[in-house]
Protein backbone atom coordinates (compact mmCIF):
# COMPACT_ATOMS: atom_id res chain seq x y z
CA UNK A 1 0.00 0.00 0.00
CA UNK A 2 0.73 3.63 -0.53
CA UNK A 3 1.55 5.94 2.86
CA UNK A 4 -1.75 7.69 2.02
CA UNK A 5 -3.35 4.06 1.43
CA UNK A 6 -2.14 3.14 4.32
CA UNK A 7 -3.71 6.15 6.85
CA UNK A 8 -6.77 5.97 5.20
CA UNK A 9 -7.36 2.28 6.06
CA UNK A 10 -6.56 3.03 9.21
CA UNK A 11 -8.81 6.05 9.79
CA UNK A 12 -11.76 3.14 9.17
CA UNK A 13 -13.92 2.39 11.94
CA UNK A 14 -13.11 -1.03 13.44
CA UNK A 15 -15.03 -4.32 13.30
CA UNK A 16 -15.48 -6.45 16.16
CA UNK A 17 -13.34 -9.26 14.24
CA UNK A 18 -10.30 -6.64 13.94
CA UNK A 19 -10.24 -6.40 17.58
CA UNK A 20 -7.35 -8.21 19.69
CA UNK A 21 -6.24 -7.99 22.81
CA UNK A 22 -2.90 -5.71 22.77
CA UNK A 23 -4.33 -3.84 19.48
CA UNK A 24 -3.22 -0.08 19.63
CA UNK A 25 -6.30 2.33 19.15
CA UNK A 26 -7.17 5.61 18.78
CA UNK A 27 -10.48 6.90 19.94
CA UNK A 28 -13.22 9.90 18.34
CA UNK A 29 -11.03 12.36 20.72
CA UNK A 30 -7.58 11.63 19.45
CA UNK A 31 -6.79 9.42 22.51
CA UNK A 32 -4.74 6.43 21.94
CA UNK A 33 -4.83 3.49 23.79
CA UNK A 34 -4.60 -0.74 24.28
CA UNK A 35 -7.32 -2.91 24.22
CA UNK A 36 -7.31 -5.21 27.67
CA UNK A 37 -10.45 -7.33 27.00
CA UNK A 38 -13.11 -7.92 24.52
CA UNK A 39 -16.41 -9.84 24.72
CA UNK A 40 -20.16 -9.82 25.86
CA UNK A 41 -20.72 -7.96 29.48
CA UNK A 42 -23.10 -9.72 31.49
CA UNK A 43 -24.38 -6.80 34.00
CA UNK A 44 -26.36 -3.75 32.28
CA UNK A 45 -23.81 -3.34 29.40
CA UNK A 46 -23.47 0.26 28.49
CA UNK A 47 -24.10 -0.59 24.70
CA UNK A 48 -26.61 -3.24 25.18
CA UNK A 49 -26.08 -6.83 23.85
CA UNK A 50 -23.33 -5.34 21.54
CA UNK A 51 -19.31 -6.79 21.64
CA UNK A 52 -17.53 -4.54 23.90
CA UNK A 53 -14.13 -3.70 24.30
CA UNK A 54 -12.36 -2.72 27.25
CA UNK A 55 -9.42 0.10 26.13
CA UNK A 56 -6.95 1.46 29.03
CA UNK A 57 -5.80 4.59 27.82
CA UNK A 58 -2.75 6.33 27.99
CA UNK A 59 -3.95 9.50 29.90
CA UNK A 60 -5.48 8.56 33.22
CA UNK A 61 -8.52 11.17 34.61
CA UNK A 62 -11.25 10.47 36.94
CA UNK A 63 -13.97 10.96 34.15
CA UNK A 64 -17.35 9.67 34.88
CA UNK A 65 -16.94 6.80 32.69
CA UNK A 66 -13.25 5.33 33.78
CA UNK A 67 -12.59 2.43 35.98
CA UNK A 68 -9.89 -0.03 36.81
CA UNK A 69 -11.31 -2.66 34.41
CA UNK A 70 -14.21 -3.67 37.12
CA UNK A 71 -17.77 -3.07 35.54
CA UNK A 72 -21.13 -3.46 37.98
CA UNK A 73 -19.32 -5.31 40.55
CA UNK A 74 -17.84 -7.60 37.80
CA UNK A 75 -13.84 -7.83 36.75
CA UNK A 76 -13.20 -8.05 33.40
CA UNK A 77 -9.21 -6.83 32.98
CA UNK A 78 -6.76 -4.97 34.86
CA UNK A 79 -5.71 -1.51 34.83
CA UNK A 80 -4.82 1.84 37.06
CA UNK A 81 -7.59 3.45 38.45
CA UNK A 82 -9.17 5.99 36.09
CA UNK A 83 -7.42 4.35 33.08
CA UNK A 84 -9.83 2.10 31.71
CA UNK A 85 -13.26 2.64 29.88
CA UNK A 86 -15.84 0.05 28.13
CA UNK A 87 -17.00 0.88 25.05
CA UNK A 88 -17.80 -0.50 21.37
CA UNK A 89 -15.11 -1.28 18.45
CA UNK A 90 -16.62 1.35 15.55
CA UNK A 91 -16.13 4.47 18.17
CA UNK A 92 -12.03 3.34 17.64
CA UNK A 93 -9.47 3.28 14.60
CA UNK A 94 -6.48 1.83 14.90
CA UNK A 95 -3.83 4.32 16.54
CA UNK A 96 -2.40 6.28 14.21
CA UNK A 97 -0.87 9.47 15.71
CA UNK A 98 2.63 9.26 15.32
CA UNK A 99 1.75 8.06 11.20
CA UNK A 100 -0.03 11.32 10.84
CA UNK A 101 2.55 13.74 12.79
CA UNK A 102 5.15 12.46 10.45
CA UNK A 103 3.17 13.28 7.40
CA UNK A 104 2.09 16.63 7.88
CA UNK A 105 5.75 17.80 9.16
CA UNK A 106 7.07 16.33 5.99
CA UNK A 107 4.56 17.81 3.59
CA UNK A 108 4.01 21.28 5.56
CA UNK A 109 7.26 21.83 7.02
CA UNK A 110 7.89 25.51 8.33
CA UNK A 111 4.81 26.49 8.17
CA UNK A 112 4.40 24.04 11.42
CA UNK A 113 7.38 24.14 13.04
CA UNK A 114 6.34 25.89 16.30
CA UNK A 115 3.11 23.24 16.00
CA UNK A 116 3.32 20.99 19.06
CA UNK A 117 2.24 17.60 17.87
CA UNK A 118 -0.67 18.02 20.49
CA UNK A 119 -1.80 20.55 18.59
CA UNK A 120 -1.36 18.77 15.41
CA UNK A 121 -3.61 16.01 16.68
CA UNK A 122 -6.43 18.53 17.40
CA UNK A 123 -7.01 19.62 13.94
CA UNK A 124 -6.91 16.00 12.68
CA UNK A 125 -9.29 15.20 15.25
CA UNK A 126 -11.52 18.39 14.00
CA UNK A 127 -11.07 16.78 10.12
CA UNK A 128 -11.72 12.87 11.32
CA UNK A 129 -8.47 12.42 10.17
CA UNK A 130 -9.67 13.04 6.39
CA UNK A 131 -5.90 14.30 6.12
CA UNK A 132 -6.77 16.40 2.71
CA UNK A 133 -9.17 17.95 4.69
CA UNK A 134 -6.52 18.42 8.01
CA UNK A 135 -4.04 19.95 5.94
CA UNK A 136 -6.57 22.44 4.10
CA UNK A 137 -7.44 23.46 7.52
CA UNK A 138 -4.07 23.75 8.82
CA UNK A 139 -3.00 25.70 5.86
CA UNK A 140 -5.93 28.30 5.73
CA UNK A 141 -5.43 28.77 10.01
CA UNK A 142 -2.12 29.69 9.72
CA UNK A 143 -2.89 32.39 7.15
CA UNK A 144 -5.49 33.12 9.30
CA UNK A 145 -2.75 33.67 12.33
CA UNK A 146 -0.20 35.46 9.65
CA UNK A 147 -3.13 37.96 8.76
CA UNK A 148 -4.94 38.56 12.06
CA UNK A 149 -2.13 38.17 14.56
CA UNK A 150 -3.41 36.97 17.41
CA UNK A 151 -2.21 37.20 20.73
CA UNK A 152 -2.57 36.88 24.81
CA UNK A 153 -0.12 39.71 25.37
CA UNK A 154 -2.26 42.87 25.40
CA UNK A 155 -3.44 45.10 27.70
CA UNK A 156 -6.91 45.99 27.97
CA UNK A 157 -8.59 48.70 29.37
CA UNK A 158 -9.20 48.22 33.40
CA UNK A 159 -12.70 48.47 33.14
CA UNK A 160 -13.32 45.27 31.53
CA UNK A 161 -12.33 42.98 34.08
CA UNK A 162 -15.30 44.56 35.92
CA UNK A 163 -17.69 44.78 33.30
CA UNK A 164 -17.00 40.78 32.16
CA UNK A 165 -14.91 39.12 34.25
CA UNK A 166 -12.81 36.12 32.81
CA UNK A 167 -10.12 34.13 33.73
CA UNK A 168 -8.85 30.35 34.00
CA UNK A 169 -8.63 28.80 37.74
CA UNK A 170 -6.18 26.71 39.06
CA UNK A 171 -7.61 23.70 39.39
CA UNK A 172 -8.75 21.31 36.42
CA UNK A 173 -12.10 19.59 35.87
CA UNK A 174 -12.27 15.70 36.80
CA UNK A 175 -11.01 14.51 33.59
CA UNK A 176 -7.66 17.16 33.77
CA UNK A 177 -9.44 20.12 31.46
CA UNK A 178 -8.62 23.20 32.49
CA UNK A 179 -11.12 25.26 34.12
CA UNK A 180 -12.00 28.70 32.59
CA UNK A 181 -14.86 30.75 33.75
CA UNK A 182 -16.86 34.10 32.86
CA UNK A 183 -19.13 36.22 33.23
CA UNK A 184 -20.91 38.53 30.58
CA UNK A 185 -22.18 41.74 32.31
CA UNK A 186 -20.66 40.20 35.67
CA UNK A 187 -24.14 39.54 37.48
CA UNK A 188 -26.09 42.51 35.80
CA UNK A 189 -23.28 45.56 36.67
CA UNK A 190 -23.03 46.19 32.62
CA UNK A 191 -25.76 45.19 30.08
CA UNK A 192 -24.50 43.97 27.13
CA UNK A 193 -25.49 47.02 24.97
CA UNK A 194 -23.66 49.06 27.14
CA UNK A 195 -20.58 46.63 27.27
CA UNK A 196 -20.35 46.85 23.40
CA UNK A 197 -20.50 51.18 23.67
CA UNK A 198 -18.51 51.03 26.30
CA UNK A 199 -15.49 49.42 24.47
CA UNK A 200 -16.71 48.66 21.04
CA UNK A 201 -16.80 45.14 19.02
CA UNK A 202 -12.88 45.26 17.59
CA UNK A 203 -11.53 45.54 21.33
CA UNK A 204 -14.03 42.68 22.83
CA UNK A 205 -13.06 40.54 19.48
CA UNK A 206 -9.49 40.80 20.86
CA UNK A 207 -10.34 40.43 24.18
CA UNK A 208 -11.86 36.93 23.22
CA UNK A 209 -9.28 36.07 21.09
CA UNK A 210 -6.62 36.75 23.93
CA UNK A 211 -8.37 34.64 25.99
CA UNK A 212 -8.60 31.52 23.59
CA UNK A 213 -4.61 32.03 22.96
CA UNK A 214 -4.42 31.95 26.51
CA UNK A 215 -5.80 28.48 27.07
CA UNK A 216 -3.99 27.19 24.44
CA UNK A 217 -1.02 28.60 25.55
CA UNK A 218 -1.46 26.12 29.19
CA UNK A 219 -2.74 22.87 27.25
CA UNK A 220 0.74 23.55 24.94
CA UNK A 221 2.77 24.08 28.65
CA UNK A 222 1.19 21.16 30.19
CA UNK A 223 2.25 19.01 26.83
CA UNK A 224 -1.56 18.78 26.36
CA UNK A 225 -1.54 16.48 29.62
CA UNK A 226 -4.24 18.89 30.05
CA UNK A 227 -5.70 18.37 26.56
CA UNK A 228 -8.79 21.04 26.73
CA UNK A 229 -11.19 23.64 28.52
CA UNK A 230 -14.14 23.05 30.50
CA UNK A 231 -16.07 26.41 30.08
CA UNK A 232 -18.50 27.72 32.77
CA UNK A 233 -20.84 30.74 31.68
CA UNK A 234 -22.70 32.47 34.19
CA UNK A 235 -25.66 34.73 32.32
CA UNK A 236 -27.20 35.82 35.72
CA UNK A 237 -29.13 38.65 35.08
CA UNK A 238 -27.69 39.13 31.63
CA UNK A 239 -29.59 41.60 29.81
CA UNK A 240 -31.17 41.34 26.30
CA UNK A 241 -28.56 41.24 23.47
CA UNK A 242 -28.55 43.20 20.35
CA UNK A 243 -28.53 42.26 16.91
CA UNK A 244 -24.89 42.99 16.41
CA UNK A 245 -23.74 41.58 19.38
CA UNK A 246 -25.34 38.08 18.47
CA UNK A 247 -23.93 38.85 14.84
CA UNK A 248 -20.56 39.28 16.57
CA UNK A 249 -20.91 36.05 18.78
CA UNK A 250 -21.91 34.06 16.08
CA UNK A 251 -18.34 35.47 14.03
CA UNK A 252 -16.63 34.66 17.23
CA UNK A 253 -17.95 31.13 17.30
CA UNK A 254 -16.92 30.24 13.55
CA UNK A 255 -13.20 32.14 14.27
CA UNK A 256 -12.99 29.51 17.47
CA UNK A 257 -14.22 26.31 15.69
CA UNK A 258 -11.73 27.08 12.47
CA UNK A 259 -8.80 28.71 14.25
CA UNK A 260 -8.88 26.23 17.97
CA UNK A 261 -10.29 23.18 16.81
CA UNK A 262 -10.77 20.63 19.84
CA UNK A 263 -10.04 23.12 22.58
CA UNK A 264 -13.56 23.00 23.93
CA UNK A 265 -13.85 19.86 26.13
CA UNK A 266 -17.70 21.38 27.49
CA UNK A 267 -19.33 24.39 27.88
CA UNK A 268 -21.66 24.86 30.96
CA UNK A 269 -23.85 28.11 30.52
CA UNK A 270 -25.99 28.48 33.92
CA UNK A 271 -28.70 31.23 34.64
CA UNK A 272 -29.45 30.91 31.21
CA UNK A 273 -32.52 33.63 30.72
CA UNK A 274 -35.50 32.68 29.11
CA UNK A 275 -34.54 34.86 26.23
CA UNK A 276 -31.24 33.10 24.99
CA UNK A 277 -32.89 30.34 24.16
CA UNK A 278 -33.64 32.08 21.32
CA UNK A 279 -30.05 33.71 20.94
CA UNK A 280 -28.89 29.84 21.37
CA UNK A 281 -30.75 29.44 18.43
CA UNK A 282 -29.44 32.04 16.04
CA UNK A 283 -25.68 31.70 17.84
CA UNK A 284 -25.84 27.60 17.28
CA UNK A 285 -25.98 28.21 12.92
CA UNK A 286 -22.16 29.16 13.36
CA UNK A 287 -21.27 26.05 15.11
CA UNK A 288 -20.97 22.50 14.12
CA UNK A 289 -22.89 19.33 15.44
CA UNK A 290 -19.56 18.18 17.21
CA UNK A 291 -19.16 21.48 19.24
CA UNK A 292 -22.96 21.83 19.94
CA UNK A 293 -22.69 18.29 21.68
CA UNK A 294 -20.44 19.97 24.60
CA UNK A 295 -22.66 22.62 25.13
CA UNK A 296 -25.04 22.35 27.38
CA UNK A 297 -27.66 25.20 28.98
CA UNK A 298 -28.85 25.08 32.92
CA UNK A 299 -30.99 27.56 34.81
CA UNK A 300 -30.41 28.41 38.39
CA UNK A 301 -30.47 24.85 39.81
CA UNK A 302 -26.73 24.32 38.20
CA UNK A 303 -25.00 23.08 40.81
CA UNK A 304 -25.18 19.30 41.23
CA UNK A 305 -24.40 19.47 36.94
CA UNK A 306 -21.50 21.12 37.94
CA UNK A 307 -20.29 18.71 40.76
CA UNK A 308 -20.58 16.05 38.47
CA UNK A 309 -17.75 17.29 36.21
CA UNK A 310 -15.86 19.78 38.88
CA UNK A 311 -14.47 18.75 42.41
CA UNK A 312 -16.07 21.71 44.58
CA UNK A 313 -13.05 22.95 45.67
CA UNK A 314 -12.84 24.75 42.52
CA UNK A 315 -15.51 25.96 42.06
CA UNK A 316 -15.91 29.79 42.38
CA UNK A 317 -18.37 31.85 44.74
CA UNK A 318 -20.58 32.15 41.77
CA UNK A 319 -21.12 28.89 41.40
CA UNK A 320 -21.31 28.24 45.40
CA UNK A 321 -17.83 27.00 45.74
CA UNK A 322 -14.98 29.50 46.85
CA UNK A 323 -12.01 29.22 44.93
CA UNK A 324 -11.93 32.69 42.89
CA UNK A 325 -8.31 32.02 41.61
CA UNK A 326 -9.71 32.84 38.00
CA UNK A 327 -9.64 36.27 39.51
CA UNK A 328 -6.25 36.67 39.78
CA UNK A 329 -5.62 38.65 37.07
CA UNK A 330 -8.43 40.74 37.96
CA UNK A 331 -10.86 39.36 35.71
CA UNK A 332 -9.27 40.57 32.86
CA UNK A 333 -8.07 38.96 29.55
CA UNK A 334 -4.33 39.81 28.33
CA UNK A 335 -2.06 41.13 30.37
CA UNK A 336 -1.71 43.35 33.44
CA UNK A 337 -0.20 46.67 32.77
CA UNK A 338 2.82 46.60 34.53
CA UNK A 339 4.19 43.50 32.41
CA UNK A 340 7.39 44.88 31.04
CA UNK A 341 6.76 45.53 27.31
CA UNK A 342 3.52 45.10 27.63
CA UNK A 343 1.72 46.70 24.62
CA UNK A 344 -1.54 48.64 24.56
CA UNK A 345 -4.29 47.29 22.77
CA UNK A 346 -5.24 49.36 20.23
CA UNK A 347 -1.65 48.69 18.84
CA UNK A 348 -2.61 45.25 18.17
CA UNK A 349 -2.56 44.48 14.35
CA UNK A 350 -5.45 42.05 14.84
CA UNK A 351 -8.93 43.39 13.59
CA UNK A 352 -12.54 41.69 12.92
CA UNK A 353 -13.73 43.44 10.05
CA UNK A 354 -16.95 44.04 8.54
CA UNK A 355 -16.08 42.10 5.81
CA UNK A 356 -15.51 38.97 7.99
CA UNK A 357 -19.10 39.64 9.42
CA UNK A 358 -20.64 39.98 6.03
CA UNK A 359 -18.67 36.45 5.04
CA UNK A 360 -20.37 35.03 8.02
CA UNK A 361 -23.97 36.32 7.21
CA UNK A 362 -23.53 34.44 3.94
CA UNK A 363 -22.80 31.45 5.56
CA UNK A 364 -25.55 31.29 7.68
CA UNK A 365 -28.57 32.61 5.34
CA UNK A 366 -27.24 29.38 3.04
CA UNK A 367 -27.56 27.64 6.43
CA UNK A 368 -30.45 28.50 7.61
CA UNK A 369 -32.00 27.80 4.17
CA UNK A 370 -30.61 24.25 3.78
CA UNK A 371 -31.84 23.30 7.09
CA UNK A 372 -35.66 24.48 5.89
CA UNK A 373 -35.25 22.82 3.05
Amino acid sequence: YSFCTLLRLLNMPLHKDECSIGMRVLDLDGQEGTILWKGKMEVDPPFGNATHIAVQFDRVHRGQNRNDGTWKGKKYCEGPAGSVEFRIPKDFRKAQNAEVIAQLRSELGEQIANFPDGLLIKFCVARKYEMKAVKEMIVKHVAWRKEKNPTDQLVFPDGMGEDYPIGYGDGYDKEGNILYFERPGNGGKCHPKVFVEKYGLDIIGKWHIASVEAGRARMAASNFAAPRVTMIIDLLNLGDCGTSMIKFARLLASIDQDNYPEQLSRMIIINAPGFFQAVWRLVRLAIDDRTKDKIRLVGKDFKSTLLELIDEENLPTFCGGNNDSWLKNGGRSGIAPSTPGAAAVQGSPVTLVDEDLSHLEKEAQEKEESEAA
